[in-house]
């Protein structure tokens, strides 16, 4: 019995070979019209938890394609013209006890995990355009901190290094320039529910591309009669010597 609302829902488990009987009956005498619906819970995805994080590959576009195929990715992730696609449920997603809490949301939940590590310097661009919920996009590395139990000790932290909710959208997007060096440690990102929502989710990542007319050298001619332009500005980069 769903308080305030004459709806009811039920989350069960099922086991193989066995008949479960369900009863819906009135609250009240009289009973009325009845709109009953079952469905199967997607799987629990594979990324639920930190240690399972989904490896994003090489996403330059002469990267080995035999390399990105050894990562083995599930079905619902590809690898396309440079672009990370992610498209699966997070409704039986859990909230570990160990996941971090992002700055930019009061409290997420029901978190996937994935990890990348750089092989060159470039910029990255996140984003969960597409999802059917309230999205939270975090991404973390490990640094070492003092142990507050024993000053002598170090122990491994994760920090956040950036974070976006989408404000008033339920899309989250982050720009990201990750270091890239010799010592080099692999970057998670968790993708959450603001205040614990879950659903359909998809994640996208890439390696910006500034636009062809990105530079002033490369301007492009506005002709009479041209009626309206359209383009995209993501990616797009600020010259220093852009006038203010």
């Amino acid at each position: 019995d769903t308080d305030g609302s004459t709806a009811s829902s039920l989350v069960m488990p099922t086991g193989t070979n066995s008949t479960i009987f369900i009863q819906v009956s009135s609250f009240l005498p009289g009973g009325g019209h009845l709109f009953f619906e079952a469905n199967a819970l997607p799987d629990q995805p594979p990324n639920d938890l930190f240690e399972n994080a989904l490896v994003i590959p090489d996403l330059r576009p002469n990267a080995d394609a035999a390399a990105q195929a050894i990562l083995n990715l599930p079905p619902e992730a590809s690898v396309e013209a440079g672009v990370f696609t992610h498209s699966a449920s997070s409704i039986r997603a859990t909230t570990s006890l160990s996941d971090p809490n992002p700055t930019c949301a009061l409290a997420v939940g029901e978190s996937v995990w994935y990890s990348y590590e750089p092989s060159h310097d470039a910029t990255l661009l996140l984003d969960t355009e597409g999802s059917d919920f309230d999205t939270v996009l975090s991404i973390w590395t490990f640094e070492s901190l003092p142990d507050p139990d024993n000053p002598e000790e170090t122990i491994d932290v994760l920090i956040q290094r950036a974070c976006d909710d989408g404000g008033t959208q339920t899309d989250a997007f982050i720009e990201f320039a990750p270091n890239f060096n010799e010592e080099t440690t692999p970057y998670y990102i968790m993708l959450a529910g603001n205040n614990g929502e879950n659903a359909n989710f998809v994640l996208s990542v890439e390696e910006r591309k500034p636009p062809a007319n990105d530079e002033k050298v490369n301007a492009q001619p506005i002709q009479a009669g041209t009626g309206v332009i359209e383009e995209s500005t993501r990616g797009a980069t600020t010259n220093p010597l852009d006038p203010a």
